[in-house]
């Protein structure tokens, strides 16, 4: 296994390193980094500011482990460097960290981008941010998820350098400057999230609608819990979205169907939102727990022990609940259903 892996991140740096002369002598100056995987080669967060024709006379700096995307990728395109293969294959022969971060910085330097756009990706931003900052490139940053001074993973946030940094509103300009109060308030532009308006009133449910969230690293067996608890009042009407990008879950699309609740997977989240008249969106670290306010849908942040996102808590954008007390919380929070407009408000104008 090792040894394949040595051959892959062997060919993606040759790849690389010939996109790299490629685009030296055709004189490109902007880059835009951007996510691949197996089942998107675009991740489509970064659509709000790349598109193909952007991406034809330009760099492509990707993250992608699928050895089959980035290859699928660069045939396509022809000027994608794989920037992982190339950390992958210097981690290989245990190039030290500093001396990994020179040999980056030199390819980068080499190239002499004028500009750099990406979104806030939180296992590479600060890398980027340093190629910007020591070769002298603006680096112009679009927000892809929620910012958390809670979440660990976030913490790079509080270090980068930027020429400008586009987020969804000034509730999360506020949010982004929490980390790190030396930004420039000028530097921090707002782009807003959703380029629609959604103003539909809602209307009575004879069951109460509830959207369940599928997410990373949260076991099913609590999502069974929950659905088992929710299913023994027959006052709710359960929905579950599986995550898009994962493997459709037989097994657990059975228990499901068994116990009446209707399956969402492929489908955009926020046309669901739009169709459908939920009255609650569960969760338990989703960025949903936050959009869901937009589509007039009360949030629950659920949890077994303790509550994740506990600043965002502190600024009450939404209801929480042990799953032990679910279903009396539930109708509790549902007599407060006139709170979601100020959330919305407080959220996203």
């Amino acid at each position: 296994m090792k040894l394949l892996e040595f051959f892959k991140s062997l060919i993606g740096l040759i790849l690389s390193l010939l996109v790299i002369i490629k685009s030296k002598l055709l004189k490109r100056k902007i880059g835009y980094y951007f996510i691949s995987n197996k089942n998107n080669l675009i991740d489509k967060r970064s659509f709000v500011y790349l598109n193909q024709k952007k991406l034809k006379n330009s760099v492509a700096i990707v993250r992608s482990q699928n050895f089959y995307s980035s290859i699928k990728l660069f045939l396509n395109f022809r000027n994608t460097i794989l920037i992982n293969y190339i950390i992958n294959f210097l981690e290989i022969f245990n190039i030290f960290l500093k001396k990994k971060k020179y040999i980056i910085n030199i390819i980068f330097k080499y190239l002499d981008l004028k500009e750099i756009h990406t979104i806030d990706d939180y296992r590479n931003i600060k890398l980027i941010s340093d190629i910007c900052k020591y070769n002298n490139i603006k680096l112009i940053i679009y927000q892809h998820g929620r910012f958390s001074t809670s979440l660990r993973y976030q913490k790079e946030l509080s270090n980068i350098k930027f020429e400008k940094y586009f987020v969804w509103s000034l509730f999360f300009k506020k949010k982004l400057i929490e980390f790190n109060k030396d930004y420039k308030k000028s530097d921090i532009k707002i782009q807003k999230k959703f380029s629609f308006s959604f103003n539909k009133k809602k209307y009575p449910n004879n069951k109460k609608k509830i959207l369940i969230i599928q997410e990373d690293k949260i076991s099913f067996s609590k999502i069974k819990l929950i659905i088992l608890k929710l299913n023994k009042k027959k006052k709710f009407q359960l929905f579950f979205k599986f995550r898009p990008n994962t493997k459709f879950n037989n097994q657990i699309a059975e228990f499901l169907k068994k116990n009446n609740v209707s399956i969402f997977h492929k489908q955009n989240i926020y046309e669901i939102m739009k169709k459908n008249n939920f009255d609650f969106l569960l969760a338990f670290n989703s960025t949903l727990l936050l959009e869901s306010s937009y589509f007039n849908i009360l949030p629950v942040l659920i949890y077994d022990k303790a509550p994740a996102l506990t600043d965002y808590i502190k600024d009450k954008v939404f209801f929480t609940s042990n799953i032990k007390n679910l279903y009396t919380n539930l109708n509790k929070i549902y007599k407060k259903k006139t709170m979601t407009a100020k959330i919305k408000k407080k959220l996203w104008n």
